[in-house]
């Protein structure tokens, strides 16, 4: 049917636009970057402190921690870790007795009182700790090298934080490899590409760096602990304070064991719920441009998808667009990693595919599974928890 042709060759073509837009603006933001010079690249690690909020329950947690302690062995960290969490506390103190490094602290922290964000409480207690000048957020399932510090520390001496890109290594089974393929997919083009028009809405979680002076003359994360989405309330935060925030390129590796679907689909629901908030509190413009970039390319793409099957012709199309599709994948991870990341390409595509029903799941359900708690999720942003 006529009509068929024409929804393809519409939605193909807008898609194979928008994907192709986002590279270069992606690119564009890469290149206007500067060279680090030879005085910029001379820092010191022991003016980092790495604080890392631990929670048990992932089998690659003991590798992740004992690779970060091992690449950075200068750089003193804070563990904090729940006191009522004993296999945490486990894996901790026996990385820190093999590493032997009298740098490491492990922080038994009590339990965050409720409607208080667990992470954000812990940052606080941390806070009162670090001595150094920098304060390093990182998540206990991501990886850095002295690079991301490096990269963190140029972008200091003109910006009060700085955050890198996330990119997930590929997992055991089909569901670690849906949301490392989720991930590596967007990246690039999700954090980059809106640098043309306005500065970073949110940070990357799940690494960030300030000064601790900073931290401190802003009050402290006690600030922001009755928010839910910590990354977003940390943006929001510096930028209600006048300052300002630089999204650097430096790569952050992130290893996460998804056991189960349920446990995919509980961490996707997290994740578009958090990016629904962050879009429903956005100008009208920007919430625009934001559906179109990000919302909408894979909503053409199982459109087109799905009416290519009736003709040969848009089949073969369908083909090219799909072939384009990698190819914007492969030169984003070039140009912002200096090479392109592992890939399958079906569950690269089925990654992409499953977005509209996370985020219709998002939409309709109003609730959120994270660190064991079930959490309520609402317009004005608070963490409530439900049980």
């Amino acid at each position: 049917m006529a009509w068929t042709q024409s929804m393809f060759l519409f939605s193909a073509t807008f898609y194979t636009l928008l994907v192709l837009v986002r590279l270069w603006l992606a690119r564009r933001v890469i290149r206007q970057r500067p060279v680090q010079s030879s005085e910029e690249q001379s820092f010191d690690l022991c003016q980092f402190t790495i604080v890392q909020p631990i929670l048990s329950g992932d089998p690659l947690l003991a590798a992740t921690l004992a690779e970060n302690a091992s690449q950075l062995p200068n750089c003193p960290f804070l563990w904090l870790v729940d006191d009522d969490d004993s296999e945490a506390k486990a894996v901790s103190t026996h990385i820190k007795d093999s590493v032997d490094r009298r740098d490491l602290q492990i922080i038994l922290c009590p339990a965050a009182p409720v409607d208080v964000n667990p992470k954000s409480f812990k940052l606080e207690l941390a806070l009162a700790q670090v001595k150094t000048t920098y304060f390093v957020v990182l998540d206990d399932d991501t990886m850095i090298t002295a690079s991301s510090l490096q990269a963190a520390h140029s972008s200091l001496v003109c910006h009060d934080l700085a955050t890198g890109l996330p990119t997930y290594q590929r997992g055991a089974n089909v569901w670690s490899d849906l949301v490392a393929h989720f991930v590596n997919n967007n990246s690039v083009t999700t954090y980059l590409p809106l640098l043309n028009f306005f500065a970073p809405l949110s940070i990357n979680g799940m690494f960030y760096v300030a000064k601790t002076e900073t931290l401190r003359e802003l009050g402290g994360f006690s600030c922001i602990q009755h928010l839910l989405c910590d990354d977003y309330a940390v943006a929001q935060w510096f930028r209600c304070h006048g300052k300002t925030i630089h999204q650097d390129t430096s790569r952050q590796r992130i290893a996460t064991s998804i056991t189960s679907a349920r446990r995919y689909r509980q961490l996707m629901h997290r994740w578009m719920s958090f990016a629904l908030l962050l879009t429903g509190d956005q100008p009208l413009k920007i919430q625009i441009l934001l559906a179109t970039f990000l919302g909408l390319p894979p909503i053409l793409l199982t459109l087109a998808l799905a009416l290519s099957v009736w003709h040969a012709w848009t089949f073969v199309a369908m083909g090219i667009v799909l072939a384009i599709r990698q190819a914007t994948i492969w030169v984003a991870h070039r140009s912002a990693f200096g090479k392109p990341l592992s890939t399958n390409l079906g569950l690269s595509l089925l990654a992409e595919l499953l977005q509209p029903l996370h985020l219709v799941s998002a939409a309709c359900v109003p609730y959120i599974r994270w660190r064991g708690k079930l959490v309520r999720v609402s317009r004005d942003q608070r963490y409530r928890q439900c049980d």
